[in-house]
């Protein structure tokens, strides 16, 4: 007959009157669950067999002893993705990517940090400056399981301070880990403390205590951005749209017993790059005469008809105005925008007569002085010998253009439209 033991240690058979105890021990104790065991950590198994003699005498203990060591199993997990950004073609890339790499393996692991990019362009085009980086690269991220606990600030985990394979070796004080969802900073490490525990406490308290077997990673925030100053995009014909889609990974340079590195790619993200296309018009009207300016008008601006090519004439001696509009209609901003205008042959300037319309309200809000011998860095007009007019980009005075949506800086609506308006005289 047979007599089972209630014991964790244990059972006994009592075979023809020989006892044997059969003991049974582990570094994990009967009845808890664990969803993970430490990479390193023995698992020793022990029999012994007690018996005694035909005339009762107790013999020598036998022992059997097997031990299985827990392989490193890498495992990393990008945090959330990055928001797409948006940079204007020759302005700075977006260098404000951050993204979250957690340990979420069973041990201390080295990773490999690399960014590719696949660039597309709408319509015909090319994107330059294709000069992303990450940091830090390589880095190395610690990671244990808990194997006791104290409260919701303090737990243990399985010491390593004589074993090869690395367990808490790289979970130091100042690290950031993810445990149950809560990233925490650690306060202390202390090793062998009590014996075969590194003791840990935070610097904070979780949400919840934890529990044996729970997962304890370390996590970094990584950065990436653009090493070079300005993405460019060559449009041809036409607005380019072009974007740099963002794939970052994380590949693992240890593991053991068979078992895989770690590669992790996360989910993409993307950098635009606007390109910029400026479209200009221009348009005429007789402004001493209107029975002059026939058909339908071209475009009313600033409450006056003005005329395409063909529909105006004039007699010697009355005065033409000109109106040139320049807008921006794709996503990207023009800088520095130059306007030079080669004034008809057979016509005389009207001084003072140049105005600009800086944001497109039809308002002419900037008066330009009548003429000047060269350009110079205030803005405002030139005239070449009665031949030619220019209103360029400046910085003070009062010829000054630079009015934030004006000649010089068309952005996006509504400031993406300026219109320059002068005079002249037939001869």
């Amino acid at each position: 007959m047979k007599t089972k033991i209630n014991s964790p240690q244990g059972f006994k058979l009592n075979t023809g009157g020989a006892a044997v105890l059969l003991a049974l021990g582990s570094l994990v104790s009967v009845g808890t669950a664990q969803a993970n065991t430490a990479a390193g950590v023995t698992l020793t198994n022990s029999v012994t067999v007690d018996y005694n003699d035909a005339g009762g005498t107790a013999q020598p203990q036998e022992t059997a002893t097997v031990d299985v060591t827990v392989d490193h199993l890498p495992s990393a997990a990008w945090g959330t993705v990055p928001a797409d950004q948006t940079a204007n073609s020759g302005g700075t890339l977006p260098g404000a990517y951050s993204i979250t790499l957690t340990n979420t393996g069973n041990g201390s692991d080295t990773y490999t940090l690399t960014e590719s990019s696949v660039d597309a362009c709408t319509v015909a085009g090319t994107l330059t400056n294709d000069a992303f980086a990450l940091t830090p690269t390589p880095t190395t991220l610690g990671a244990t399981v808990i194997s006791s606990v104290t409260s919701t600030t303090e737990f243990g985990v399985p010491d390593d301070s004589n074993t090869a394979d690395s367990i808490t070796r790289d979970i130091a004080v100042g690290d950031m880990v993810l445990i149950n969802g809560d990233v925490v900073e650690i306060a202390t490490v202390t090793e062998n403390s009590p014996a075969g525990t590194t003791t840990i406490t935070l610097a904070a308290a979780l949400s919840a205590a934890p529990s044996v077997g729970d997962q304890v990673g370390e996590q970094i925030s990584v950065s990436l951005g653009a090493t070079g100053a300005a993405g460019t995009t060559n449009g041809a014909g036409a607005t380019s749209v072009c974007t740099h889609t963002h794939t970052l990974n994380a590949a693992g340079s240890t593991a053991t017993g068979g078992n895989t590195e770690t590669d992790q790619d996360s989910a993409t993200f993307i950098t635009t790059v606007e390109g910029v296309t400026l479209a200009v018009a221009k348009f005429v009207r007789n402004a001493t005469t209107p029975a002059k300016n026939t058909g339908a008008a071209a475009i009313t601006y600033a409450g006056e008809d003005y005329f395409a090519t063909g529909a105006v004439s004039g007699n010697p001696s009355e005065t033409l105005e000109y109106l040139v509009v320049i807008t921006n209609s794709s996503g990207g901003d023009a800088s520095g925008v130059e306007f030079n205008d080669t004034l008809p042959a057979f016509t005389t300037y009207t001084i003072s007569s140049a105005a600009v319309d800086t944001n497109g309200d039809e308002t002419f809000d900037v008066l330009l002085p009548g003429s000047e011998t060269e350009a110079d860095n205030e803005g405002g007009i030139v005239t070449q010998a009665g031949s030619a007019i220019q209103v360029f980009a400046g910085t003070g005075g009062n010829e000054d253009t630079d009015l934030g949506g004006g000649i010089t800086d068309l952005g996006t609506a509504p400031n993406n439209k300026s219109a320059v308006r002068y005079r002249v005289t037939i001869d």
